[in-house]
């Protein structure tokens, strides 16, 4: 658990990991349950299990796309210098 904000891209970047981390822990620990929940308490628990499990998936792939989104915006873009439509360059 984070025990205060980020306040630089790389602790942001080091959150969102662990984060990530913790929703596919969350996901697969509930895959795990869905079958003894089927077994001991009914099928409806067995599919609040799977929603909760299901949802945790998508929170880690969320999560993967906002860590993609942060270090693609660390990379500097390449300079292309301005063309006129010609293609004479602009000075």
């Amino acid at each position: 658990m984070m025990s205060s904000r980020p306040a630089t891209i790389g602790e942001l970047l080091e959150a969102l990991g662990a984060l990530a981390g913790e929703a596919d822990r969350l996901a697969e620990s509930a895959h795990l349950l869905r079958c003894a929940a089927a077994r001991l308490a009914g099928a409806a628990t067995a599919g609040s299990v799977g929603t909760a499990a299901r949802r945790a998936e998508e929170a880690h792939l969320e999560l993967q796309v906002a860590l993609r989104d942060v270090r693609d915006a660390l990379r500097p873009l390449p300079w292309t210098p301005s063309k006129y439509e010609d293609g004479r360059p602009m000075v």
